[in-house]
């Protein structure tokens, strides 16, 4: 991923984050962790966690249970001008790496899916398309998603569910979803 699309990631996750309260902050961050070190090298990881803190500690928090203008129009600065250095395919990564961070905590507030839907709409994704991305970065259980035909699960035999789209290899120590 480009240093430019980084660091526009950083900036939304920090948005994205004050909407709601503080008590999925520990979860955040360990989410923002671990996709900077899936991402970058260790060298650079400390310059990007460090971004996300300076812009989560500059946002303040939401109140009144609305998306306030301010973040509003940044959350579409920010993908405008991302979008046209992006193909729709990564854009579409972008929006699931983005519905992660928001489905990590159990506070999915209507203020974080609105800038997720403001995205969607940037990054011109299709209705059903990003239904399925939401769809796929909600589930928690596998139970979440059986007879979606969409999202395939792959798992060993012991945790089969047969409404599920399975493919079973067995030894895997973890269920692994694509959609």
């Amino acid at each position: 991923m480009s240093e430019e699309i980084l660091k526009a990631l950083m900036q939304l996750f920090a948005i994205i984050s004050k909407q709601g309260n503080n008590t999925d902050d520990e979860q955040h961050n360990l989410y923002i962790k671990e996709f900077l070190l899936s991402q970058i090298s260790i060298e650079k990881f400390d310059n990007y966690y460090n971004q996300y803190e300076d812009y989560k500690a500059k946002q303040g928090t939401t109140s009144g249970g609305k998306t306030s203008v301010k973040d509003s129009v940044r959350t579409l600065a920010i993908c405008k001008r991302i979008n046209k250095t992006l193909s729709q395919k990564q854009k579409s990564v972008v929006l699931v790496r983005i519905s992660e961070f928001i489905y990590v905590s159990e506070n999915d507030s209507n203020l974080r899916l609105e800038i997720v839907e403001t995205i969607g709409l940037v990054f011109k994704i299709d209705k059903q398309e990003f239904e399925k991305i939401i769809l796929f970065s909600s589930a928690n259980k596998l139970k979440d998603i059986e007879g979606n035909e969409d999202i395939q699960v792959y798992l060993d035999t012991e945790n089969h569910s047969p409404n599920v789209n399975f493919i079973n290899k067995s030894g895997l120590n973890n269920i692994l979803f694509f959609c």
